[in-house]
């Protein structure tokens, strides 16, 4: 992820696991994180991020097939940002 500004508050990533009639199944969010450990808030402007994490669906859901839902967010407003993949 590449920010175009500085960032002003804390961000949030989302993987949202869809069942079949896309409601979430299970999800997984975290703040989001450079590789020092520096929260969004205190990135430069123009840093480029890398985050990666697991989600696994809880061990009482049953097997099948999901639909993914990925993003970005600000808790506070409910504010989604654009993602976009830059290639070099």
């Amino acid at each position: 992820m590449e920010g175009p500004a500085k960032a002003l508050c804390q961000y949030y990533a989302f993987v949202h696991a869809l069942d079949g009639a896309g409601a979430i199944a299970f999800q997984g969010d975290h703040a989001l994180r450079n590789a020092t450990g520096a929260q969004t808030s205190a990135w430069t402007a123009g840093a480029t991020v890398e985050d990666r994490f697991v989600v696994a669906p809880p061990a009482n859901r049953s097997p099948g097939s999901f639909t993914l839902r990925i993003g970005v967010w600000e808790p506070t407003t409910a504010k989604f940002l654009s993602v976009r993949r830059v290639h070099n």
